[in-house]
């Protein structure tokens, strides 16, 4: 049976070649690519972390919402 699921990410690019957008597009097709149906990605903007996290101060947050079976959500 499948199940809604959102997940949040914080995504940093510090020392990556690809950008923003190409990531959030790799990470859609490997939802998908699972067998999940992904609904609706939210692009967030660049902000600040609440406090440093192993010397990164900002990230890009991205938002997914997606169905599949809950067996394969820990694979996911």
């Amino acid at each position: 049976m499948k199940k809604r699921y959102e997940a949040l990410l914080a995504l940093s690019t510090r020392g990556k070649e690809e950008s923003v957008k190409e990531i959030i597009e790799r990470l859609e097709k490997t939802i998908a690519s699972e067998g999940a149906t992904v609904e609706q990605v939210q692009r967030f903007e660049k902000r600040d972390l609440a406090y440093p996290l192993k010397h990164l101060n900002n990230a890009y947050f991205v938002n997914f919402i997606f169905e599949v079976d809950s067996q394969l959500i820990d694979k996911l």
